[in-house]
Formats: structure tokens, sequence, C-alpha cells
């Protein structure tokens, strides 16, 4: 499971980030300071949305190319154990209209809201 790893060190400085739970993580500040405290803390039950670019080139000849312009959406849970990818390809400013619809949504509104969307 990942979680989010916060750690600091005696002179203030933190570090961290969103890590396997068995990940080993560094232990020393970038100044090279042993932490004193770590935290870990796992993550809210919301998927995370990206886009993946569609753009191919289909004659390697001429350099032609198709849905040069378009993304896919990409809507995941945030333990990589479930993904989803848009049935079709849409415009940058599209897909930011439909990645608003799973601001702050947990996995199994998400699958609701593919399934109710057809995405």
């Amino acid at each position: 499971m990942k979680v989010y790893w916060g750690l600091r060190c005696d002179f203030g400085h933190s570090w961290g980030g969103f890590f396997d739970e068995e990940q080993e993580v560094p232990m020393q500040c970038a100044q090279g300071h042993e932490a004193v405290m770590v935290t870990k803390h796992p993550p809210v039950d919301q998927v995370q949305v990206s886009f993946r670019p569609a753009g191919r080139i289909v004659d390697h000849v001429t350099q032609q190319t198709r849905f040069e312009r378009k993304v896919w959406l990409v809507v995941q849970s945030l333990q990589a154990d479930w993904q989803h990818t848009s049935a079709e390809c849409y415009s940058w400013r599209e897909a930011e209209r439909l990645a608003r619809l799973f601001e702050g949504v947990s996995v199994e509104k998400a699958k609701i809201l593919i399934k109710e969307r057809e995405l």
C-alpha cells in the first residue's frame, strides 16, 4: 500500500513523499542530517486523473500523424490497483472539463461516473 511519508531532522529540514509502505525512505535530509521524526499517513480514497497524449505517427515515411492534439483521460486509484482509460480521445479543453467530474471522488464513485457518462 502506498502512503505519505513525512520526515524531519533536528535542523528543521523536511522531506518525504508518496511511497510504498515497505519501500525504504531516505532517513537523512539533503544536508545529511538524520531524521528524528518520521510519520506515515494513508491517503484518502480519491482517484487521480491524468491526460495521456493520443498523438501517434501513422506513416513513418511521410511522418503523417493522427490524434496529435488529442488526449486520453486516465482515471486511476492512488494505489494503482485500478485504472480506466477513456473509450475515446478528447481535445485538451474537453478532457479538462471531464476531469473536473472526478474532483474529490472515491474509486467507487468514479466507476459509477464512468458508467453513467459512458467514458
